[in-house]
């Protein structure tokens, strides 16, 4: 989102980072996954992410605690744009639920690799610090799955019922297995080094089976 009081955070940019120009706030992501995509995280240098976003010092510590809270914002970041994309494509198509299943992954492997996330996920994967700089507070998570929630809400009100006749409780429950799925093969892809087509082939091969169950695959080719 563009940190203008949609929704609340997890990770915690200050109310005065919220306010800045989106063309500022995209400096500042753009030095920073630079920066996390040059080395392991417990070696990044906030006076290089500074240096190149062109904000001073003091400027960087009212918008972040500190270079964590700067790493889960942009983890948060690449999420939330995520999410966007199923609700924004969801109004394109109709409500085809399963045609956004079929284009995410594609969308998010775009989306890593062409803002370096493929380097800073490696960094990720290799720091011993990994949990540690992704680690959520229990009233953050609330706030994340608050607006989780509340992006599963748009997508739902945009959802074709007549081709996918789920509750709403059940369409949370879908989401959240397509969600597991595509990190299954992003993990497959990035940190596995397993062959793009195979990593997509399988994701397809589970998709349909959330759609039409186990052995049913004669359905599947009729549509």
């Amino acid at each position: 989102m563009d940190g203008r009081g949609k929704k609340e955070r997890w990770s915690i940019p200050t109310e005065r980072f919220n306010r800045l120009p989106d063309k500022k706030k995209e400096a500042i992501r753009i030095a920073a996954a630079k920066e996390f995509a040059r080395v392991l995280p417990e070696e990044v240098s906030i006076n290089r992410i500074i240096r190149d976003a062109e904000i001073s010092r003091g400027s960087f510590y009212t918008y972040f605690e500190d270079k964590g809270d700067l790493l889960r914002w942009l983890v948060e970041d690449v999420v939330d744009r995520n999410m966007q994309f199923y609700i924004q494509r969801l109004k394109e198509n109709g409500g085809d639920i399963w045609d956004v299943f079929d284009r995410i992954l594609d969308n998010s492997l775009h989306q890593i690799v062409s803002e370096g996330f493929l380097d800073i996920f490696r960094n990720l994967i290799k720091s011993a610090q990994f949990s540690e700089c992704l680690q959520k507070k229990t009233e953050q998570e609330k706030e994340f799955n608050a607006a989780s929630q509340q992006s599963f809400d748009q997508m739902y009100q945009h959802l074709d019922h007549e081709s996918c006749p789920v509750s709403k409780e059940e369409f949370y429950d879908l989401m959240d297995l397509q969600i597991m799925l595509q990190m299954m093969a992003l993990k497959s892809l990035l940190q596995d080094g397993q062959p793009k087509e195979t990593v997509e082939k399988r994701y397809e091969a589970r998709v349909r089976i959330l759609r039409y169950g186990v052995g049913n695959g004669k359905q599947a080719e009729r549509d």
